[in-house]
């Protein structure tokens, strides 16, 4: 089997990479050391996650090209019109208004999981080749020894190792 590209790590970076990859026509692998059960999207009714990022207006529109953003949307999530962000020690902080900007809204808070099922709900549509448990540590493990198209004995152009030190993988503790 050959591929093109492989993208290491399925958390929201990685799983919206691999399908934009996928969408573009490139044949995409990806790679995960966690099992990843299909992750649906949380009732309504079920509890908050915890997790909540807020996702820019740009953000935004990367998800309306993938086809993502009516699932999202139509789940939970909601606009923010201000921000502000300051440091722990209060030297530094900038405020964020819509309004400073003639536009409604600076993006939308959503829930990781549901960022994930509305990106998985897409991608299992997709043609993409994944490798599960154990097989990141192998990779990286043999990465210095030899090519990583040879280890797989497969032919890859490009490795993306997407996932920050596992901490925004589908079984974050964080």
């Amino acid at each position: 089997m050959q591929q093109d590209i492989i993208v290491v790590g399925a958390g929201m970076v990685g799983l919206t990479c691999v399908l934009a990859l996928a969408k573009q026509g490139f044949r995409v692998t990806l790679v995960e050391a966690n099992e990843m059960p299909p992750q649906p999207l949380p009732e309504k009714s079920q509890a908050f996650d915890n997790r909540v990022v807020a996702i820019s207006r740009a953000s935004q529109q990367l998800f309306m090209q993938l086809g993502v953003w009516s699932i999202i949307e139509n789940s939970r999530c909601a606009a923010y019109q201000q921000m502000k962000v300051w440091d722990n020690t209060l030297d530094g902080k900038i405020d964020f208004c819509a309004m400073d900007y003639f536009e409604p809204n600076l993006g939308h808070t959503v829930e990781q999981q549901v960022i994930l099922g509305a990106v998985l709900a897409i991608l299992f549509t997709a043609s993409v080749y994944w490798l599960m448990p154990y097989v990141r540590s192998f990779l990286i493990r043999n990465a210095a020894q030899r090519p990583i198209a040879r280890s797989m004995q497969d032919s890859a152009h490009t490795m993306y190792n997407i996932e920050h030190r596992g901490r925004y993988g589908l079984r974050s503790p964080t």
